[in-house]
């Protein structure tokens, strides 16, 4: 269908090659810095142009992710890599930090932005607030809802973008603090080391519950919904996997292209394909759409790659100094090169496929240091023939070509892709031929020599007079045709492009100081044991949000001047609760504090609004954009690499959030999958394998939300949002 993008990750030069060769019609990519796989190969200021102009020969859209926190010290380097990128022709940028996105307006005029998934947008009011600040597209976080999404698109101008294969965090977008706060590595800075992919015990007040990868998702895969995503209003469909293999992008790119060209498409055969190339199990196909949190979200036996279940171990038995293992397949071939997993009962062993030997009809011997049990099911984890055929597809741009050649001229050769020509003259006037005149057949043969390049000959036409021309003549001719016509598609491209250039008068200090007021808030619930100074401004964040709840609570501080805690995240019918509290509010003396870019849609409605750390601010661009917004007082982020350099801003004390999430932890704990058998009761604790427990906290609106809440308790000095609900 027109109009519609399949996004492919470029985490490598070879895997942007992979996704040219399959179909994508964008890719996205990272340069040395500033970007969320800092452990990908990534791409730098010597190369990025030739990898542009790459993608723009084959129409193929290129945007550089900037989906970092920046501190105010890195600002300088990071317009010089911009400036790298907007002359090299880089169509737009992908930005998490709202003081990026501020400098970036300011530096480079027209500069095409979207929202990253790291801003968490998710619904209508934080899909307004981006295209407010100037953003042409936002990139939805992965729990956003099918009904959101059509939201968005019936009320608001701006792209969507929505990931649809590929790692599911599991922890809502760009509030993941527990590899930051516990370990010294910020996922908001692309270094996160996933704690969540580690094992777990559940418990409830000493009680254990269950173990394993309790908060470890499965991963994604939407193949099956593209059509709903369309009518709802997704126009980018997006591959997660920068860190993932070349041939990993082939296949995702291979099987969402068949997809999207045929909307009919049985896909089963696809998801298979897909599931060889990286899966851990069974995919999820989407219950974040679907506005529910059902158990098989989280894989609590396997956090690595799974791949396709081909058979069962039948022998084991001892061939030298190796394990000899007879496999019986269901009609899977096992061959040299392949990945294989055995897999019973907790006993798990991977092997690589050095020798396979086919002892009957689906029946394979292979030979491992690594052990394996009978009755093992056997998983294929790489499929070495398969990956070969993946790798070595290419993609040409089929030309046509015209060659002239008359007595006592010059010869021409015209090489034309879609309307666009390269004419080319020879040096030499050609001479009559006096025995062996140029043919059609020759001249194909060497206007045809085009495999190194990214053309192919679709069709040549010859207007030949009687004339003898040296081979030499017309390789010539097809090597400066060949490069000038690259140089025509790529102009032709680049010149449809917004003119972006560097604002000379642009300058590195903000405009606007943040008038902050120098006044201390406290975040309290329903609990009824809070000691606070009188007149002082409380927070009220109760675990049932409804205007009952709220209305109580006000009533326990009613010599308090009381802002009311919006919620991280928000979706379907939460909106509509939390715009009823609203509602009600006194706007000259209560005030919102806010965790989430949704909630500066307020701030525009003329609320007094506070920005809590979620808004992850770290730099004095982003507090001059909120000031801009009429936000009140903000709160910095509570990773202390990244707030240590902002002398500026409200300090958290308190025990804060690791991960917020849309599934619910007592579901996985419990094995249960029905909202109406909710085994809900406060106490629920996850522990790792270092003996550190984090209690559970859940927040209820029209849909339920929990928080990993830490273990240590974040001191500082002088702290003005003081967190009064300890870590329960």
């Amino acid at each position: 269908m027109k109009n519609l993008e399949l996004l492919a990750p470029a985490g490598s030069s070879e895997s942007l090659i992979a996704a040219l060769n399959n179909g994508a019609n964008a890719v996205y990519l990272g340069m040395q810095g500033f970007n969320a796989r800092s452990k990908a190969e990534n791409f730098n200021e010597q190369n990025i142009r030739q990898y542009v102009k790459l993608c723009h020969l084959f129409n193929v859209k290129v945007y550089l992710t900037v989906n970092t926190l920046v501190k105010d010290g890195e600002f300088a380097n990071l317009v010089n890599l911009i400036k790298t990128a907007v002359e090299a022709k880089v169509d737009a940028f992908i930005i998490q930090d709202l003081g990026v996105a501020n400098v970036l307006k300011k530096a480079f005029p027209n500069i095409v932005m979207h929202a990253s998934t790291q801003m968490g947008i998710h619904n209508l009011e934080g899909a307004k607030i981006a295209k407010q600040l100037g953003f042409s597209r936002i990139v939805l976080s992965r729990e956003a809802t099918l009904e959101d999404i059509k939201k968005i698109k019936n009320n608001c101008d701006i792209e969507i973008e929505y990931f649809v294969q590929g790692a599911l965090c599991v922890a809502f977008s760009g509030n993941c603090y527990y590899s930051s706060l516990c370990f010294g590595e910020s996922g908001n800075r692309g270094k996160c080391l996933q704690p969540c992919r580690l094992c777990y015990t559940a418990s409830v007040n000493e009680n254990k519950l269950n173990s394993g990868y309790l908060i470890s998702p499965n991963d994604l895969c939407l193949i099956t919904r593209l059509n709903e995503l369309i009518s709802a209003g997704v126009t980018s469909f997006k591959i997660e996997g920068r860190m993932r293999r070349p041939a990993y992008v082939s296949q995702a790119v291979q099987s969402y292209r068949r997809a999207l060209d045929n909307l009919k498409l049985d896909v089963n055969n696809e998801i298979e394909k897909l599931q060889k190339v990286f899966s851990r199990g069974v995919f999820n196909s989407g219950y974040y759409l679907d506005n529910s949190t059902p158990k098989k979200l989280i894989n609590t036996q396997f956090q690595n790659h799974r791949g396709v279940k081909i058979g069962t171990v039948i022998a084991v038995s001892k061939f030298k100094e190796l394990n000899k293992i007879t496999i019986k397949t269901n009609n899977y071939k096992i061959s040299a090169g392949d990945g294989l997993k055995f897999i019973s009962d907790g006993f798990e062993s991977s092997m690589g496929v050095g020798n396979a030997n086919q002892i009957k009809n689906n029946q394979f011997e292979v030979f491992s240091k690594n052990n394996a049990k009978v009755g093992c099911e056997v998983y294929l984890t790489l499929d070495s023939e398969t990956e070969q055929k993946l790798l070595s597809t290419t993609k040409k741009l089929r030309v046509n070509a015209t060659f002239n050649a008359k007595v006592n001229k010059k010869a021409e050769l015209t090489l034309e892709y879609k309307g666009i020509k390269a004419t080319v003259l020879s040096e030499e006037i050609i001479s009559e031929a006096k025995s062996a005149p140029a043919t059609f057949n020759q001249i194909e043969d060497s206007v045809n020599r085009m495999v190194e390049t990214s053309f192919e000959l679709n069709n040549l036409t010859c207007n030949l007079e009687n004339v003898f021309i040296p081979k030499s003549v017309i390789n010539n001719l097809r090597r400066i045709a060949v490069e000038q016509l690259e140089n025509n598609i790529i102009s032709c491209y680049e010149q449809k492009m917004p003119k972006v250039v560097f604002d000379s008068n642009f300058s590195l200090k903000p405009q606007l100081q943040f008038d902050f007021k120098n006044q201390t808030y406290y975040i309290v619930d329903e609990k009824q044991n809070y000691t606070v100074p009188n007149n002082c401004n409380i927070v009220l964040a109760p675990s049932v949000f409804n205007e009952f709840e709220i209305n109580k609570l006000k009533q326990n501080y009613n010599d308090c001047n009381i802002f009311v805690m919006l919620p991280l995240i928000a979706r379907g019918d939460d909106i509509n609760i939390i715009n009823k509290i609203i509602s009600g509010l006194n706007k000259q003396t209560e005030g919102l504090v806010i965790n989430n870019v949704y909630g500066l849609y307020y701030a525009l409605q003329g609320f007094k609004v506070v920005a809590n750390y979620a808004l992850n601010v770290v730099n004095s661009f982003a507090l001059e954009l909120l000031n801009n917004l009429k936000v009140l007082d903000v709160t910095k982020s509570i990773e202390r690499d990244l707030s240590s350099g902002l002398n500026k801003g409200l300090s958290f004390r308190g025990y804060p959030s690791l991960m917020t999430y849309t599934h619910c932890p007592y579901k996985t704990s419990y094995g249960y999958n029905d909202c109406k058998n909710c085994k809900f009761e406060k106490g629920l604790q996850y522990t790792n394998e270092r003996g550190h427990s984090f209690n559970i906290r859940r927040t209820k609106i029209a849909n339920c939300y929990f928080e990993l809440i830490n273990d240590i308790s974040l001191d500082c000095d002088n702290p003005k949002m003081i967190d009064l609900r300890g870590n329960n």
